[in-house]
């Protein structure tokens, strides 16, 4: 039989020897990391994207936990952490464009 492979958690390459054959042997997918391991990934990225920006990171994180009203600056400096991928610019080359391309839009003429 092929009861030693089932229990070590696969299928038998040739389930003849019982006369069942199925063309789609669904399995259950077994998550190869643990269920915090997402959280830890995510928590340790925005750790970094403030660490870079610096002293505007450090103040954001503070309005935040002391659940105060952001400003401008904090809501630019969370526009840098935020996101899938890092930015490609550092956060003092990102903010200077970014604040040039805000002060550029709202000219009155």
């Amino acid at each position: 039989m092929n009861q030693g492979e089932l229990e070590m958690g696969s299928w038998p390459k040739e389930p003849v020897s019982s006369g069942y054959v199925d063309s789609i042997i669904r399995t259950t997918r077994v998550k190869r990391d643990a269920y915090f391991v997402d959280a830890a990934i995510i928590l340790g990225e925005v750790q970094f994207r403030l660490a870079c920006a610096g002293k505007d990171g450090e103040i954001l994180e503070a309005h935040i936990l002391l659940k105060k009203p952001l400003t401008s600056d904090d809501l630019a400096t969370l526009h840098y952490i935020k996101g899938w991928r890092r930015k490609e610019l550092e956060y003092t080359l990102w903010h200077r464009q970014n604040n040039y391309r805000n002060k550029s839009s709202f000219t009155i003429k």
